[in-house]
């Protein structure tokens, strides 16, 4: 199963993608993921490394975001976020060159399932059983081009349809 969250702009034409190891977890589960960058355009284009030194973050903030969605397919959480640690100021390293044609993929192994980091599911509290969704988000700082511009940099540039998921108890 997959989340897929196309980035058009400009000359930038980017697929980014996450592919799950299947739809339905028991709570605690462990979830693999499999994130994707695919360059799709005639030229390379500089794109935030999510792996990379900023550990996924700009400011604070995920640049490349798996929600949680609940029932009413209002936000929960990120499942990419990361507990704690300290915020590094972005620099040019963030970003890497991705060739035409070219792609970058990295297996993640994300938290068991029903743990939601920074949310008042993740001390302990795992989500209830029950049906949620996913989806796929990637903000404007995710190009370069838009964080030297300051292009709404806080702003969503791409987001998946939303894909339903199941939790189920232990």
């Amino acid at each position: 199963m997959s989340v897929v969250a196309d980035v058009c702009q400009d000359d930038a034409q980017v697929r980014v993608s996450c592919k799950l190891d299947h739809g339905s977890w028991r709570i605690g589960e462990k979830i693999t993921a499999t994130l994707s960058i695919e360059n799709k355009g005639e030229a390379g284009v500089r794109v935030f490394d999510p792996l990379g030194r900023g550990r996924g973050k700009v400011g604070g903030m995920e640049v490349v975001q798996l929600e949680l969605l609940d029932q009413n397919r209002q936000r929960i959480g990120n499942l990419f976020a990361t507990e704690g640690g300290s915020a590094i100021p972005p620099s040019d390293g963030f970003w890497i060159l991705l060739p035409k044609y070219g792609i970058c993929r990295s297996q993640i192994r994300c938290y068991g399932a029903g743990y939601v980091p920074r949310t008042r599911f993740s001390k302990g509290r795992e989500l209830p059983p029950g049906n949620y969704f996913l989806r796929l988000v990637v903000m404007k700082k995710f190009l370069l081009s838009n964080y030297e511009n300051d292009r709404g940099n806080n702003d969503r540039l791409a987001e998946s349809k939303i894909m339903p998921i199941k939790l189920t108890a232990q």
